[in-house]
Formats: structure tokens, C-alpha cells, sequence
């Protein structure tokens, strides 16, 4: 039960901060506002962690002992995620005129490498689970999986190419990294790589809804 209602978090969390993200980039104006600021950077501090939570979940609850790579990616996935809680904890913060510990301010580059690394932590966590997910029963669940690691694998891309740009000094943490034309352009490509992790997520939903009905038979 805690695991499914960690992935029912998850989903709503996903969603949230594409959202989030896509609505402050191509209507900046309201964001502005500093009351609309500190209740975004609240929702999108708990989506994050609500993330961390499924990972956490998911570590307890669905991974076996004897499942040694799965587990090992499922650490460095809770890691990850965590890292990226971080940051929005930062961001709340900041908004909130607190003191923000000093290693999160030293350098810009955390804000652009942490992503960047987090993205290729998912796509190996998706990876490794489709590897090590077999039987007729979870034929569903794989090729969901099979969807969140192409998903992933545009994410990675798309933090690759970020990452290239502020670099290369094309772009500053300040303006999200890409411009709006840009986004506008990518923007097509980036929903439909949240679109297949969500789809991983609601499959997995469903898939553990399936195996509780099955054990009270």
C-alpha cells in the first residue's frame, strides 16, 4: 500500500513540475510576483520529495535481496532525486530570505550538474529494472519500462545539451537554461518524454493494483 500510494505522489508530482516548469517559461510574468513564487517553489519542493519518497518506497517495499543491481540502482536513483530536492530546497530558500548553506552557494554549476547527473541516474535505475523485470505476468510492466527508458534518454539529452550551453556561456542558470524559442521548439520532444515515464509510473500503478487483487484471492 505505501508503495502504491508513493507512485500515486509520483505521478502527480511528475506532472506538476512540467507543468510548473513549461507555464513559467512561456508566461514569466506572474512568477514575478513574489507570493506566486514562494507558493510555486513550495508545491515544486514537495513534488521533488514526493519523488524521493517513491524511489525510497520502491527500495522497501518491491526490491528483493538477491536483486543486487536493481538495488544498487535504486540507492543511486534515491541519491539523485535527493540531490534535486536539494536544489529546491535551495530555491525555497532563497525566496523565503533564509540562510542557504554555504556548499550550495559556492558555485552555479551544482544547479546545472546535479540535473544533468540525476537524468543519467534515471536512465540507468529504467535500465537495470527492465533487465531484471521478467515472467508473462510483468510483459505489461516491461514495456512500460522499455518507455521510460527512451523517456530518460531524451531527458539525459536534453541536460547534455544544457549543460553544453552554460559551458559554453551561451546560457545562465537565471533564464532556465534555454530561451523561449528554444523551449518552444523542444517542447514537443520534452512532453513526449514525460509522457513515457509517466506512462512507466501508471502502468506500475496499475500493476500493483493487479498483484493485490490477486493476493487476496
Amino acid at each position: 500500500m505505501r508503495l502504491k500510494n508513493a507512485t500515486r505522489w509520483a505521478i502527480l508530482a511528475i506532472c506538476y513540475l512540467f507543468l510548473s516548469k513549461t507555464v513559467a517559461t512561456f508566461f514569466p510574468e506572474p512568477f514575478r510576483n513574489l507570493a506566486v513564487a514562494r507558493v510555486t517553489i513550495v508545491l515544486s519542493t514537495l513534488a521533488s520529495i514526493a519523488v524521493v519518497y517513491f524511489y525510497s518506497s520502491f527500495y522497501q517495499d518491491y526490491v528483493r535481496d538477491e536483486q543486487t543491481g536493481l538495488k544498487n540502482a535504486t540507492m543511486l536513483a534515491i541519491i539523485g532525486t535527493a540531490a534535486m530536492a536539494l536544489l529546491h530546497i535551495k530555491g525555497l530558500l532563497l525566496v523565503f530570505d533564509a540562510q542557504v548553506p554555504r556548499f550550495l552557494t559556492k558555485s552555479h554549476v551544482f544547479e546545472v550538474v546535479v540535473p544533468w547527473v540525476s537524468s543519467i541516474i534515471g536512465l540507468v535505475f529504467f535500465a537495470v529494472f527492465c533487465g531484471e523485470t521478467a515472467g508473462d505476468r510483468a510483459a505489461q510492466l516491461k514495456k512500460a519500462i522499455r518507455f521510460a527508458v527512451i523517456g530518460s534518454s531524451i531527458g539525459v539529452v536534453e541536460r547534455t545539451f544544457l549543460l553544453y550551453r552554460y559551458l559554453q556561456g551561451r546560457d545562465t542558470i537565471s533564464n532556465g537554461g534555454l530561451s523561449p524559442t528554444l523551449h518552444f521548439i523542444s517542447l514537443p520532444i520534452i512532453a513526449m518524454a514525460v509522457i513515457a515515464v509517466l506512462y512507466f509510473f501508471v502502468t506500475f500503478h496499475r500493476f500493483q493494483s493487479i498483484g493485490e487483487s490477486r493476493s487476496l484471492r
